[in-house]
């Protein structure tokens, strides 16, 4: 089995495990040395996104994965494959919505010169949102005896942490954006809308509302 699944790995993904290692800790540990290495990239190939999607497919069997163990502790049977789907797909359709209106943002309200395409758009929604599926799925998952329990402090801890991963969200798509040596993005822009959140977040928290629930 193992050998099988090395074998679909390897065809389908590819053998640069090392880059693809170094790369998942470093978006998480140290975004900026990822993204400096875009730099480098784009003085060799001319181009910011990546050039290939073994990061993408990566990051989809990750959420995959998730969304199963997700399903198989949290969902009726009969509803786990529509859950599964639900998880994966609609993910995918936001961040590719996400991607075109924040390329679009950028070429018309930041843009002083030079261009980068959409994909490079989707590719700062990719690393972001493995971050963000790391600290929201993860570490929810790990404590959710503790976070699912009926009471003020068990929706105060779940919601802090989903809050941060939304955070961590914002603040890795800022610096995929930031580091275009041809756009100049003021620091308010990434902090306006971790601020709104943070007050969300304190309003679902007195109210009761565990939005890690919600979202399950």
């Amino acid at each position: 089995m193992l050998q099988f699944i090395t074998k679909l790995y390897y065809k389908y993904i590819g053998r640069n495990t090392e880059y693809y290692d170094w790369f998942l800790i470093n978006i998480v540990l140290h975004p900026q040395n990822v993204y400096e290495s875009c730099k480098y990239q784009h003085s060799l190939t001319q181009q910011w996104n990546r050039r290939d999607h073994a990061i993408t497919k990566i990051i989809t069997l990750f959420n995959i994965i998730l969304s199963f163990i997700f399903s198989i502790t949290f969902v009726s049977p009969i509803w786990i494959i529509p859950y599964i789907l639900f998880d994966v797909i609609i993910p995918m359709i936001i961040g590719i919505i996400i991607a075109i209106i924040l390329f679009y943002l950028c070429k018309s309200s930041f843009t002083t010169g030079d261009t980068f395409t959409v994909r490079y758009s989707y590719d700062i929604h990719i690393n972001a949102y493995f971050c963000y599926l790391l600290v929201s799925h993860v570490f929810i998952f790990i404590l959710s005896p503790l976070l699912f329990k009926p009471t003020l402090l068990a929706t105060m801890f779940s919601n802090i942490i989903t809050c941060l991963s939304i955070i961590y969200y914002i603040y890795i798509t800022y610096l995929g954006y930031s580091i275009l040596p041809f756009i100049s993005i003021p620091k308010k822009v990434y902090i306006i809308p971790m601020l709104v959140v943070i007050v969300l977040f304190i309003l679902f928290t007195f109210l009761n509302i565990n939005v890690s629930l919600l979202l399950l």
